[in-house]
């Protein structure tokens, strides 16, 4: 597959897991992407999560991962996961970074179905039609949020994913998790690039983004994300 939208950035392919659907019980990284392209990264209906050696990075349905080339990168699946890859030449140089795109309800279906039918007598419409969602998701979105890989720090950002609302300080988590306080600080900091306070504030934030997009009143948003008020919602989004 090779197909050029009328914008520049060429998809030479899309590659569907080969077991849709299905979660897996060994979550060990399984994929090592080729550097010589960029690539798209996204679950129909779960999170995906992306590790480098140093970092670790997850998106939640239906946003994906934009993973530059040049480097290596592996998939820890959780269920169903789908790669769309671009030729690094003919993207902007903008796009040479890691991002988490918001995808809709309409981009990944679309790149999907290009990989069943790649020489369709809309592919090229498709594939620009993509590419055009890329370009305004690079222009508004924002680094993506990393994630702890030292597996005490990681149960920690973990729960406080399943429960971002979580009022625990690192102080509280320490004897859970049988690491002292200074320890867990120290994990956060260095394997996500910022305090474990701020990482905090990201994650309700990003939760808190996801969940309006899907339709979900403001006050049920306020108490999942563990805001006051839908005041302090607002501004925490703005932000």
């Amino acid at each position: 597959m090779r197909l050029q939208s009328d914008h520049g950035p060429v998809l030479v392919g899309v590659h569907v897991d080969a077991a849709p659907g299905l979660p897996r019980q060994d979550r060990s990284p399984i994929e090592c992407f080729d550097p010589g392209h960029h690539h798209l990264v996204w679950s129909p209906n779960s999170a995906v999560e992306v590790r480098t050696p140093r970092r670790s990075f997850v998106a939640g349905a239906p946003d994906g991962l934009w993973l530059p080339g040049g480097h290596s990168y592996e998939v820890v699946p959780r269920s169903r996961w789908i790669t769309a890859r671009f030729e690094v030449a003919s993207c902007p140089r903008a796009w040479n970074r890691v991002g988490q795109l918001p995808l809709g309800d309409v981009v990944g279906p679309m790149l999907t179905h290009l990989h069943h039918f790649p020489d369709g007598s809309t592919a090229a419409a498709l594939v620009t039609a993509a590419v055009e969602h890329l370009h305004r998701s690079f222009a508004s979105s924002p680094a993506p949020l990393h994630y702890p890989t030292d597996p005490r720090a990681r149960e920690i950002a973990d729960a406080l994913s399943a429960d971002p609302a979580c009022p625990l300080e690192l102080v509280e988590w320490a004897p859970r998790i049988g690491a002292s306080e200074r320890t867990l600080r120290r994990l956060f900091t260095e394997q996500t690039g910022i305090p474990f306070r701020r990482w905090r504030l990201r994650l309700r934030a990003t939760t808190a983004i996801c969940l309006l997009r899907d339709g979900f009143p403001n006050s049920e948003v306020a108490a999942r994300c563990g805001y006051g008020s839908t005041d302090s919602l607002a501004r925490a989004v703005r932000r």
